[in-house]
C-alpha cells in the first residue's frame, strides 16, 4: 500500500516525481506549447475569434509586441477593440524567458509552400519567402540604418549576424523579438491594414523592423553573464514600460496613434495607471506610458544616461554573477529614485494635457446624448437608409472577448438581432434598400493563412462569404446596389476593386476579371508599391468613391476617384493625416477625421465647389474636442429617431456654445439644427469604454486647430518633439549593394540552444542524482527540441527518466517524434492509483483542418504510432486489488498500435469557459489498432466515439449533454479496460490530441462505487448547471485561490457488455446504471493554474431522494 499512500498523500517521493516532471517536459516542449492552444473537448475555445481578430499577439510577453491598431493604436473613442482581456499583460516582467516562437506556432499552420530564401549583409541574415522577392533590400537598408543609429545611441555591437524573419502568410498585424542568446525577429509583412491602425508618415517595414531591433538592443545592453539565470534575475527590476519606451523612442517620433490619444484620454480621466486592471486598453496605455516616460527622461535628463543605466551591472557571489537591476541602476545614475521620477513624470503630463484640454472643446458641448448600446468598445455603426435600424458592432464584454454585430431597432425598445459573431474588420456599410449590410471577417484562407475576406448578410438571414482569400475588406454599395467597391491588399498594396454581386462570372471572362467567390470583379485603381488604402465611402449617387490613401511618400490623405472616367482628385493635405472620408446625404459636402491634433477631429469641405487647394482652403472644423470624435457616417435629419436632445448638458440650447477664447456665447450654427442631419460619431473620454454619438452636422467648432494656439511653455512640450542622438530616417531607399550573399534557407543550421537548466535530484527510494532540462530551437519552428530527464546514482538503469522530443513542422502536419524511459500513464484502479511507467518511442501527427468558416471553431486530423513497454510492476502490489474485483492485475509488456482520429469544435471565448461554458458543441472520432507487429503483446482494434453540445436556458443557466460510445474487439491489457470506474478519473483535458497522461476509456455513472467491464460501452450525461457563487473571494499567500463556483443537477445513463452489438439483459452480463445526483464545481487557482474541483451528493436513479 506504500504506493498508494504516496500518491494519495502527493509526497515527494520519486513516484511523484516523474509524473510533475513530465507534466513540466509537456508544457516545456515546443509541439506541446503550441497546441495547448487547443481545449479540452469540453471547455476552452479553440481558434477563437481572440486568435483571429486584430489582436492576434503573442500573449503575455512584451518583447513579443503587438501591433495591433485595435488594441494598442487606435484611440479609445476611435478603435476597432481587440478581442483579449489586456489586464494580464503588465502583469508580466519583460524578460522572461519565453518558449520560442515561430510564425506557425503562433498561427497554428506550417505553410510548407513558401520557398524560405536567405540574404546576407553585414550584421544580418534577411530570411524571406521567394515571393517576397525585392522586400530584402527594403530590409537590409532599414535594418542596417537602424544598426548604425542604435549602436551609437545605446552603445551596443553584436558578435553575431542578427536573424531576421520576414513572412505574408498572414495579415497579421504584428511583430516580435526573442531575447535569446542569438536573437531574432519575426515580422508579418505585405499588409495594408497599418492604412488605419498606425498615425505618421513611416511605412510598416521601416516602423517595426527598427522596432523590433531596438528590442534586440535592448536585450543585449541589459544581456547577464550567467546566461538564462541572469536574464531571471534581471526580468523582475526591469518595468515593462521601459521596453517598450526604449523602443518607441529610439525608432519613431511622438505620434497620435500609440502614444498621445490614449495616454491624454487616460490622465484626463483620472486613470493613467495601466496597472489598474480597469481597462481593456491598458496594455496600450502602458506602451504610451513608457514611450512618453523615456522622450520625457531623455529631454529633461539627457540621452548620454540611457546608456549608462543600462550598461550597469550588479555584481553577485563575490563579481562571479553580473546583472542589471534597473532600478538601482537608474538612482545611482540619475540621482533620483525610478519611483520619485514616475512621479514627476506624471506631474508633468497632467499639467500639459489639462492645459491643452482647457483650450479645446469637451465633449458636453456636442449637446447630444450619447446612444445607450450593450457591449464595449463599439466598432463600426450606421443606420440604415430609412433610419428604421441601427447596425452595430461591440465588444460583447470582458468575460466575452469576441465582437458582435447586431442590428437594432431604432425605436424606445432597441430590440437586438444578432446578425454575426467573431473577429470584424474594416467597415460597415447598407445596401441602399436597407435589406442587408456588407463588412469584413479576419477568417481562415488559403493554406489556412489568417486574412481578411468579405461577408454580406440580410438583416433576416444568414451571412454569406463573398470572396476567399482575396484579402479584402471596407466595402460599400454602388449607388444601384448591384455591386461593392472595396480594398483588396495585393502583396502590401491597397488597390480598389468593384465586384457584381448579382453575376457570376460567364464564360469567356479572363481569369484576371474573376474574383474568388466567382463573381465578375473590375478594377479599379492601379496603385504600385508602398502605397495602402484605409477607409472609403461611395458617393450616394455618382460613381464616385472617396478614400484615405497613405501613398508611397508617407502622405495620408483623402483621394476621390471617379471610376467610370477614371478621375483622381486629391482633396486634402498629406502630411495632415486625414482619413476615414463620409459624404453627406445629398453628397455635397465630404466630412472627414484629421489626426492633426494627435487626436481625431472632424472637418468637412465641398469637393465639388474647388479642386485641389481651392478645396482645402474651403475646409471647415467641425469639432476640436481634447479627446477627439471619428466620423461614422452622416444622416438626413429624418433618417434617425435618435436625434439629440436640445440641451448640451450646461443649460445652454442648441445654439449656445460656450466659446473657450472670450468665455462668450457663441453659437455653433445661426441655422436649423437639424438643416444638414447628423453626424453619427465615436468618441470616448474614459479608457474604459467608448460611445457613439449624434451630433448636429451644421455644428462648427469654436476654436482653431491647438499647436498654432495652445499657450503651453516651451518647457512643458519640448518632450513631444525630442529625439535621440541618431535618428533614423522615416523613409530609407532599398540600396542592393547591402547584400553580400544570397542562398536558399536552411532551418536545419538556425537551430539555436534556448537553455539548458541543471537541477538536483534525491529521494530516498532513487538515491541523489543530477537532472537537467534543455531546449533547441529554429526562429521558424520548422524544427523544436527538447530534453528533460534525470540520472539517478544508485541504479541508472532502473531509476533515470529521459524524455527527448523532436517537432518537425516543414509539412502541412506537425510531426512530434518522441524518445521516453520511465514515462509514465495512470489511472484509479479500484481504491488504488495505479502508475504504469512506460519506455519506447512515439511519433504523433497533427493536421488542423478548417472545417468551419467560423473563428469559434476548430479541426484537425491526428495521428499516433507508439510501441512502447509497459511496467506495471514497478509501483504496485499484488495484493492491493479487493477480492472478487472484475479487474485483473495491471500487466507489463510491449505494444504497438496505431491510432487515427479527429476533432471537430466550436465554442466561443470565454472567461469561465473552465467551469460554465455558455456554449458549444464538439465531436471526436477515434479508432485504435494494437498490433502484434515489432513484438507487440497486445491485439485489439478500439472504436470511440464521443459528443457533447451546451443548451441555453434562463439566463446564464445551460443545459449540458455529453455522449460516449466505445467498441472492442481483441484483448489489452487489464489495466486499459473499457468500462465504468469507481471513481471519477483525474484529467487534464486533451491538451494534445493522442497525448495520454492517463487511461481514459471508461466513465462514471455518478450513484455507484463499483466497477464494471466489457468490451462495449454507451455512456451520457445530462447536466444542467448554474452559476452559483462568481468567487469565493479567498487567496492565501497570494498563490492559492478558489474562483467560480457552479451548482448542476445530473442525470447518468449507461452500459456496458461484451461482444453484442447492442446491450441485451443482465442475464448475459450486461450492466446498466442510471445515477442522479447534485454538484457544486469550484475552480482552484493553483500557481496562476485553474483547476476544476467538485463535492456533491448522487443515488442509482430508482433510489434517489429515499
Amino acid at each position: 500500500m506504500k504506493a498508494r499512500t504516496r500518491y494519495l498523500l502527493l509526497t515527494t517521493k520519486s513516484v511523484f516525481l516523474v509524473p510533475v516532471l513530465i507534466l513540466l517536459f509537456i508544457l516545456a516542449a515546443p509541439m506541446a506549447s503550441s497546441l495547448f492552444l487547443a481545449p479540452s473537448f469540453e471547455g476552452a475555445s479553440a481558434v477563437t475569434a481572440q486568435n483571429m481578430a486584430n489582436e492576434r499577439r503573442l500573449a503575455d510577453n512584451p518583447f513579443q509586441e503587438s501591433r495591433s491598431h485595435s488594441l494598442q493604436n487606435d484611440l479609445q473613442h476611435d478603435q476597432k477593440h481587440s478581442l483579449q482581456h489586456d489586464q494580464s499583460h503588465s502583469q508580466h516582467h519583460p524578460l522572461a524567458p519565453k518558449v520560442p516562437l515561430g510564425f506557425s506556432m503562433f498561427n497554428g499552420r506550417n505553410h510548407p509552400e513558401l520557398d524560405w530564401q536567405t540574404a546576407e549583409t553585414e550584421h544580418f541574415l534577411i530570411q524571406y519567402p521567394k515571393h517576397l522577392e525585392g522586400i530584402e533590400l527594403q530590409a537590409a537598408s532599414i535594418a542596417e540604418a537602424t544598426y548604425e543609429a542604435l549602436s551609437a545611441n545605446l552603445g551596443v555591437t553584436f558578435d553575431y549576424k542578427i536573424r531576421i524573419y520576414l513572412s505574408d502568410e498572414d495579415e497579421i498585424v504584428n511583430g516580435y523579438a526573442m531575447p535569446f542568446w542569438k536573437s531574432y525577429t519575426n515580422i508579418w509583412v505585405a499588409l495594408n491594414d497599418v492604412a488605419e491602425g498606425w498615425s505618421g508618415p513611416e511605412k510598416w517595414l521601416r516602423t517595426v523592423l527598427a522596432h523590433e531591433l531596438a528590442h534586440i538592443f535592448h536585450f543585449e545592453a541589459v544581456k547577464s553573464n550567467v546566461g538564462l539565470l541572469g536574464t531571471l534575475l534581471t526580468a523582475p527590476a526591469l518595468p515593462a514600460p521601459w521596453t517598450e519606451g526604449i523602443a518607441q523612442y529610439q525608432t519613431e517620433p511622438w505620434h497620435a496613434l500609440r502614444g498621445d490619444a490614449i495616454l491624454r484620454t487616460s490622465i484626463y480621466d483620472g486613470a493613467p495607471d495601466f496597472r489598474d486592471g480597469r481597462s481593456m486598453q491598458n496594455r496600450g496605455l502602458m506602451y504610451a506610458s513608457g514611450n512618453a516616460q523615456l522622450r520625457y527622461f531623455a529631454s529633461v535628463y539627457g540621452d548620454s544616461l540611457l546608456p549608462k543605466i543600462l550598461s550597469h551591472r550588479k555584481e553577485l557571489f563575490g563579481g562571479r554573477m553580473k546583472v542589471h537591476n534597473f532600478e538601482e541602476a537608474f538612482e545611482e545614475v540619475t540621482g533620483t529614485s525610478f519611483a520619485d521620477f514616475e512621479e514627476e513624470w506624471r506631474r508633468h503630463m497632467s499639467i500639459y494635457y489639462y492645459t491643452l484640454a482647457g483650450q479645446m472643446e469637451r465633449s458636453d458641448s456636442l449637446a447630444s446624448d450619447p446612444l445607450e448600446l450593450p457591449g464595449l468598445f463599439k466598432g463600426e455603426a450606421a443606420f440604415s437608409p430609412d433610419g428604421s435600424q441601427l447596425a452595430a458592432i461591440y465588444l460583447v464584454s470582458g468575460a466575452k472577448p469576441y465582437e458582435r454585430l447586431s442590428v437594432f431597432r431604432n425605436d424606445s425598445t432597441m430590440a437586438e438581432t444578432v446578425l454575426d459573431e467573431g473577429a470584424f474588420t474594416g467597415q460597415l456599410k447598407w445596401h441602399p434598400d436597407g435589406s442587408e449590410l456588407v463588412y469584413g471577417r479576419s477568417t481562415r484562407g488559403e493554406n489556412g493563412s489568417i486574412v481578411n475576406d468579405l461577408y454580406r448578410v440580410r438583416v433576416d438571414g444568414k451571412p454569406e462569404r463573398l470572396t476567399h482569400s482575396r484579402r479584402a475588406k471596407n466595402a460599400d454599395y454602388t449607388p444601384d446596389g448591384q455591386s461593392i467597391v472595396y480594398v483588396v491588399n495585393e502583396n502590401g498594396t491597397g488597390n480598389l476593386f468593384s465586384m457584381n454581386l448579382s453575376d457570376r462570372l460567364k464564360s469567356g471572362r479572363s481569369d484576371s476579371d474573376r474574383s474568388d467567390s466567382g463573381r465578375s470583379e473590375t478594377r479599379i485603381t492601379s496603385y504600385e508599391g508602398d502605397s495602402q488604402i484605409g477607409a472609403i465611402d461611395v458617393h450616394p449617387t455618382r460613381p464616385v468613391v472617396a478614400y484615405a490613401l497613405f501613398a508611397k511618400d508617407g502622405a495620408r490623405q483623402i483621394s476621390v476617384r471617379n471610376w467610370e472616367t477614371g478621375e483622381t482628385i486629391m482633396l486634402t493635405d498629406g502630411m495632415l493625416d486625414d482619413r476615414n472620408p463620409v459624404w453627406s446625404p445629398d453628397g455635397q459636402q465630404l466630412l472627414y477625421t484629421s489626426l492633426r491634433d494627435d487626436v481625431p477631429n472632424l472637418f468637412v469641405i465641398h469637393p465639388f465647389e474647388g479642386t485641389g487647394s481651392d478645396a482645402i482652403s474651403d475646409e471647415e472644423r467641425v469639432t476640436a474636442l481634447f479627446t477627439g470624435a471619428s466620423a461614422l457616417q452622416w444622416v438626413w435629419a429624418d433618417s434617425s429617431s435618435h436625434q439629440p436632445g436640445q440641451n448640451n448638458g450646461q443649460g445652454k440650447e442648441l445654439g449656445e456654445v460656450q466659446n473657450v477664447e472670450t468665455d462668450t456665447e457663441e453659437g455653433v450654427s445661426e441655422t436649423d439644427g437639424t438643416a444638414d442631419g447628423w453626424i453619427l460619431v465615436r468618441r470616448s473620454d474614459s479608457k474604459m469604454d467608448n460611445e457613439l454619438q449624434l451630433i448636429d452636422a451644421s455644428r462648427r467648432a469654436s476654436v482653431s486647430s491647438y499647436p498654432e494656439r495652445a499657450l503651453l511653455p516651451d518647457e512643458y512640450t519640448r518632450w513631444t518633439i525630442h529625439r535621440p542622438p541618431n535618428v533614423i530616417a522615416p523613409v530609407i531607399a532599398p540600396d542592393p549593394s547591402l547584400i553580400q550573399a544570397r542562398r536558399p534557407y536552411d532551418s536545419f543550421q538556425q537551430i539555436s540552444h534556448i537553455a539548458t537548466v541543471p537541477f538536483p535530484v534525491y529521494d530516498e527510494e532513487i538515491g541523489a542524482g543530477v537532472g537537467v532540462f534543455t531546449a533547441f530551437s529554429e526562429p521558424l519552428s520548422k524544427h523544436m527540441i527538447t530534453g528533460l530527464g534525470y540520472v539517478s546514482f544508485q541504479d541508472p538503469g532502473e531509476n533515470s527518466l529521459l524524455l527527448l522530443n523532436y517537432t518537425n513542422n516543414q509539412l502541412r502536419p506537425s510531426l512530434n517524434f518522441s524518445l521516453y524511459h520511465n514515462s509514465f500513464t495512470s489511472r484509479l484502479y479500484e481504491d488504488e492509483f495505479l502508475v504504469t511507467t512506460n519506455s519506447g518511442l512515439s511519433v504523433l501527427g497533427l493536421l488542423p483542418r478548417d472545417w468551419i468558416d467560423s473563428p469559434f471553431g476548430a479541426g484537425s486530423l491526428f495521428s499516433r504510432l507508439r510501441f512502447d513497454y509497459t511496467d506495471s510492476d514497478r509501483f504496485w502490489e499484488r495484493d492491493d486489488l479487493p477480492p472478487f474485483s472484475p479487474l485483473g492485475d495491471p500487466q507489463s509488456g510491449w505494444q504497438t498500435d496505431l491510432t487515427l482520429g479527429f476533432q471537430l469544435k466550436k465554442q466561443k471565448p470565454y472567461a469561465f469557459n473552465v467551469i460554465h461554458p455558455l456554449d458549444g458543441w464538439g465531436v471526436e472520432p477515434k479508432l485504435t489498432l494494437a498490433t502484434k507487429a515489432l513484438g507487440g503483446e497486445t491485439e485489439y482494434l478500439r472504436a470511440d466515439l464521443k459528443a457533447y453540445t451546451i443548451l441555453p436556458f434562463l439566463g446564464n443557466s445551460r443545459f449540458y449533454l455529453y455522449g460516449r460510445a466505445l467498441a472492442q474487439s481483441g484483448t489489452a491489457f487489464n489495466q486499459d479496460y473499457i468500462g465504468f470506474s469507481r471513481y471519477d478519473e483525474i484529467t487534464f483535458g486533451e491538451l494534445v490530441p493522442g497525448i495520454d497522461l492517463f487511461y481514459r476509456d471508461t466513465e462514471r455513472v455518478r450513484g455507484f462505487r463499483e466497477v464494471a467491464t466489457g468490451n462495449r460501452m454507451l455512456f451520457s450525461t445530462v447536466e444542467y448547471r448554474l452559476p452559483f457563487l462568481p468567487s469565493l473571494e479567498t487567496q492565501i499567500l497570494g498563490l492559492v485561490g478558489f474562483g467560480r463556483t457552479t451548482l448542476s443537477a445530473f442525470l447518468d445513463v449507461g452500459a456496458v457488455w461484451s461482444d453484442d452489438l447492442l446491450p441485451d439483459d443482465a442475464a448475459d452480463g450486461t450492466v446498466t446504471r442510471a445515477g442522479a445526483g447534485f454538484e457544486l464545481k469550484n475552480v482552484l487557482n493553483l500557481f496562476g493554474v485553474p483547476i476544476l474541483h467538485s463535492i456533491g451528493y448522487a443515488q442509482p436513479f430508482e433510489d434517489f431522494g429515499t
